[in-house]
């Protein structure tokens, strides 16, 4: 991060500018808080496709506490934009700590209630069907939480220590947890459908219109007739088999 080379390289040992806000710290909250309401508008989503698009109460639940960490984290960049000083930060620690709150909340839910439909639609005596969904609900888990206790942690040290800047060092990279997370479910996707050898093949062009089945059973009714014909008039070019070892010897050559 640029800051981090303004305080610590271009201006060491320079104790007034540390006091000062770098405008590349407000963008990386605004970015983060950004982040992370898309990411939980996404997950949203994909609860609503995995309820059967009839489940609308918890989708609006998440996204309407995302949307409130949203406003906190926005609310607090615009107040520590307007006083430009870190000494500022502590009095409006509350307006972090609700936003974390929220997007605990959010993040919890999300993974708790995908968890809980992945897990539902198991035992239904499909075999690669519970193996695919207890794949998905590995990953769930393993990519929820993630973002779970980097938000926990940051919650913890801002309530904790509220004079220090110990909660940067989780909320900063919570960003990118959230994307990987989001990449990650969708790229799981492509290995999963991989992995699934049960696939059924239809073929499209035998899906044509009545008329186009219509002929196809007449010329081939018509090539049964004429194959029946056909061995009609064999059987009559040959004379009767006596004995059961030529009609066996017959038999065979039929099969063949």
């Amino acid at each position: 991060m640029y800051s981090m080379w303004y305080y610590l390289i271009e201006h060491y040992g320079n104790p007034i500018v540390i006091l000062a806000i770098h405008w590349t710290l407000t963008m990386s909250i605004s970015a983060t808080a950004v982040i992370e309401f898309l990411v939980k508008v996404f997950y949203a989503y994909r609860l609503w496709i995995l309820g059967g698009r009839k489940l609308y109460f918890l989708p609006g639940i998440i996204i309407l506490f995302g949307l409130v960490a949203l406003v906190g984290g926005i609310a607090y960049v615009v107040l520590i934009s307007k006083n430009g000083s870190l000494l500022y930060l502590p009095k409006i620690t509350w307006l972090l700590l609700s936003a974390f709150s929220f997007s605990l909340v959010a993040d919890f839910l999300i993974a708790s209630s995908m968890t809980y439909l992945l897990l539902k639609g198991r035992n239904r005596g499909l075999k690669s069907t519970d193996n695919l969904l207890r794949k998905l609900v590995t990953y769930t888990i393993s990519t929820g939480l993630l973002t779970v206790i980097c938000t926990l942690m940051a919650l913890i040290l801002a309530q904790v220590y509220q004079h220090t800047f110990y909660d940067v060092m989780f909320y900063f990279p919570l960003s990118k947890c959230y994307i990987n997370s989001m990449l990650a479910f969708l790229n799981v996707r492509d290995s999963l459908r991989g992995n699934n050898n049960n696939m059924i093949s239809v073929n499209l062009r035998a899906t044509g219109s009545s008329r186009d089945r219509s002929m196809h059973d007449f010329s081939s009714s018509s090539e049964d007739r004429s194959k029946i014909e056909q061995s009609q008039k064999t059987s009559n070019a040959f004379p009767a088999f006596n004995t059961p070892e030529d009609a066996t010897v017959q038999t065979i050559h039929h099969a063949v």
